[in-house]
């Protein structure tokens, strides 16, 4: 049983859609299923806990472990949001913000 429990908490921590930000130049993700787009001004990744969308400028990915859902981004980071994924394939990326 015991083996179980922690089992069950290291999946909870590898898909728990943690969010780290450092002064607007950094960010690290984790519960990341997918990136699903990518250039310098936007990128779209798809989270245990929906679309999370991060905008800004001069972006690149400094690590990328899709095996642990774990992205870690550098640039001038000016925006970061979840989307209605629901919406998102009706409306476009930008259709729906929440």
């Amino acid at each position: 049983m015991l083996y179980e429990r922690e089992l069950t908490m290291e999946k909870y921590t590898e898909a728990s859609g943690n969010i780290t930000l450092l002064a607007r130049k950094a960010l690290d993700a984790d519960g990341v299923i997918d990136v699903l787009s990518f250039d310098d001004g936007l990128v779209s990744l798809s989270t245990s806990l929906g679309l999370l969308v991060v905008e800004g400028e001069e972006m690149r990915v400094k690590k990328m472990d899709m095996e642990a859902g774990r992205v870690s981004l550098e640039g001038k980071i000016s925006g970061i949001y979840y989307t209605d994924e629901r919406a998102t394939h009706k409306k476009g990326l930008f259709g729906r913000r929440k």
